[in-house]
Formats: structure tokens, C-alpha cells, sequence
């Protein structure tokens, strides 16, 4: 009986357990899907970075950022975020859209982007002042739009 019991909770649990997180340091709230795990370490040029990611459903979500010595670096430095990423996935990007969170500094280089090929990926860059943020979703798979747009509408900047 508690074999059954034991197999019939387990097929009610969902991949996607939506939960606020704040990683420490960020600046950012966010959900994510799943439990993260946080890392955080310095660059060799001595930035702090921080990432966030777990996996669910077979995709991975993730947050990345850095924080910066000087916002006037902003620009440049999510514009090379954005490059690495598109190299790192290869696959066929989409046109870059403008993104926007609320509270964030305005740039040109804010911006999210499609990539399908042998992986597909959701992703997109932003910044506030010093920091600058990558949020990634990444999958074998297409990407849910509905999994891409709670991942990407739950950001909040924060103090």
C-alpha cells in the first residue's frame, strides 16, 4: 500500500516548483523553477561574479552577473556577456529584441535573443549601475514560451 501511495504522490509532483530567490549579492528577486545552487567567485581582472541555476523539466535556468568597477563598462562588458553566450550555444540566433526590467539603466546593448540549433536557448542581458545581469534559459529541446516568460517577467531589481 505505501508502495502505491509512494508512486502516486510522485507522479503528482510537478517539474516546476516556482519559488522566489534572492542571491546573495545580486541585487536581484527572481523566480526560479527549482532549488538553486549559488556560486560565486572573482574574475582574474578581480570582478565580483555570482551565478544561479538549477535545472527542471530538462531545461536549465540561470542568473548570472558581475559587478563592475565603473558603470561607463556596462555596455561593453553585456555586449561581450552576449557574444561569449551565442558563441558557447552556437545554433541559429533570432534578431536581438530590446529588453527591459524595471528599474534597470537604459542601454542599447539590453537585449534578449532566441538561439536554436542542436540546443535552444532563451536569453537576455541588462544592468543597473555597476552590475550587469544574463539571464539564460537552455534546453535540448524548444523553449517553452511560457517557462521563458515567468523565468524573465519575475526579475525585480532590488537595493
Amino acid at each position: 500500500m505505501s508502495l502505491i501511495l509512494a508512486l502516486a504522490v510522485g507522479a503528482c509532483s510537478p517539474a516546476f516548483d516556482w519559488r522566489e530567490t534572492r542571491p546573495p549579492d545580486a541585487g536581484v528577486e527572481l523566480n526560479l523553477p527549482c532549488k538553486p545552487s549559488l556560486q560565486s567567485r572573482r574574475s582574474p581582472t578581480g570582478l565580483r561574479m555570482g551565478l544561479a541555476r538549477c535545472e527542471a523539466g530538462g531545461e536549465e535556468f540561470a542568473l548570472s552577473w558581475a559587478e563592475l568597477p565603473e558603470p561607463a563598462a556596462a555596455g561593453s562588458a553585456m555586449a561581450q556577456m552576449h557574444a561569449a553566450l551565442l558563441r558557447q550555444l552556437g545554433g541559429q540566433p533570432s534578431q536581438a529584441e530590446p529588453f527591459a526590467v524595471s528599474g534597470m539603466t537604459p542601454s542599447p546593448e539590453a537585449v534578449m535573443q532566441r538561439v536554436d540549433g542542436a540546443s535552444h536557448a532563451r536569453l537576455a542581458v541588462f544592468n543597473r549601475g555597476l552590475k550587469v545581469y544574463q539571464l539564460v534559459v537552455r534546453s535540448d529541446k524548444p523553449i517553452a514560451d511560457a517557462h521563458w516568460n515567468d523565468f524573465a517577467s519575475s526579475v525585480r531589481l532590488i537595493d
